[in-house]
């Protein structure tokens, strides 16, 4: 689109009642208002939108610049993401507005495969976390707990099995051509506390390596400081952190620990962060985040993983929020992988 037709359909938006500030926050979280028809999924969108920032006043918890007004856009795309429908869930959205005041997007994703992990429909947990918010305060690592958790809230799948898809499983896995391979990983998988069910076999399908190396992993990281108990609730999360080597695992930690001047605290709620490129993807974005702040062009604190985990077309769109000039700067600052020098452009 021209900067002209941008322009014209930004105008167009605001015929929904928001303001200048809140339409840009909105197209940036969520890009697809920008083309098409303003009826049908835009208008569903803004029905809902409406609800939650008039109707139930979430717009008094938003501070008036549009980084603020894309983050909690962004959690409220966290709900659509899981299968929620658009302009049917604005009602309870706003009747749970804490959650999109209180809690970072990190934890409402977090929360969100967690329970999606347990067989049941992304929509159902979309739906438990609107109707019960105080889900978000739990720290989910027992697994009875979590399970006995699951089937208060009703939302279990009454056709699902956990032991019988276990034992199916391990009928297949003797059937493919690496059964020992496979079963020394779910043994080590058993030796860590996980038990014998589903959730298991999903978290095995994303483990690369032999059980030792995988072992190796997990030493190196306790190692590190990281306790047991929230090690174990990460890999729940994001198997794939152990799918690297031990050194790189270290490289990373070391980056997060001493370059970024984060804790370890932070890998609970996104452990995703050890799964990211330490040279190509965290390094560059942190730097340059780091030198636009130092130039006093980016005036926002952005979270680690809003910095990381941003998709490559997000990223530059905020960085053209930030300034003007910063996404042809990212892209100069990206092939060197290095600060630029002042007065470079």
């Amino acid at each position: 689109m021209s900067e002209e037709e941008v322009k014209s359909r930004l105008r167009a938006l605001k015929g929904f009642r928001f303001s200048t500030t809140s339409v840009i926050g909105i197209s940036l979280a969520f890009p697809f208002v920008l083309r098409g028809e303003l009826s049908g999924e835009v208008g569903a969108l803004f029905d809902d939108l409406k609800k939650v920032f008039v109707g139930f006043d979430l717009e008094s918890c938003v501070e008036g610049n549009v980084d603020a007004w894309y983050e909690a856009c962004r959690k409220i795309r966290v709900f659509y993401d899981l299968g929620c429908e658009k302009g049917k869930v604005g009602k309870l959205m706003g009747k749970s507005k804490r959650i999109f005041a209180d809690y970072p997007v990190e934890v409402l994703v977090q929360k969100a495969e967690y329970f999606c992990k347990f067989g049941v429909r992304k929509e159902d947990v979309g739906i438990l976390l609107l109707k019960n918010p105080e889900i978000l305060d739990f720290q989910l690592e027992g697994q009875d707990g979590n399970l006995h958790l699951l089937a208060s809230y009703a939302i279990s799948d009454p056709d699902e099995d956990l032991d019988e898809k276990y034992r199916d499983s391990l009928e297949r896995i003797q059937r493919t051509r690496t059964p020992m391979h496979t079963m020394n990983k779910l043994e080590f998988l058993h030796a860590i506390g996980f038990g014998e069910n589903a959730l298991t076999i999903k978290v095995l399908t994303d483990l690369h390596g032999t059980g030792s190396e995988l072992q190796e992993r997990v030493d190196c990281l306790l190692r590190y400081g990281i306790v047991f108990s929230k090690l174990c609730s990460m890999i729940r999360m994001t198997p794939k952190i152990l799918s690297q080597k031990p050194e790189i695992l270290q490289q990373k930690l070391n980056y997060l620990c001493e370059d970024m001047k984060s804790s370890l605290q932070y890998l609970d709620v996104f452990p995703s962060f050890l799964c990211f490129n330490l040279d190509n993807r965290i390094k560059p974005r942190h730097r340059f985040h780091m030198w636009l702040t130092e130039r006093g062009l980016c005036k926002h604190e952005y979270s680690i993983a809003s910095i990381v985990a941003t998709s490559d077309k997000s990223f530059v769109a905020r960085l053209h929020v930030i300034h003007p000039d910063a996404p042809k700067l990212w892209v100069d600052f990206s092939r060197t992988k290095s600060p630029l020098k002042d007065g470079e452009q």
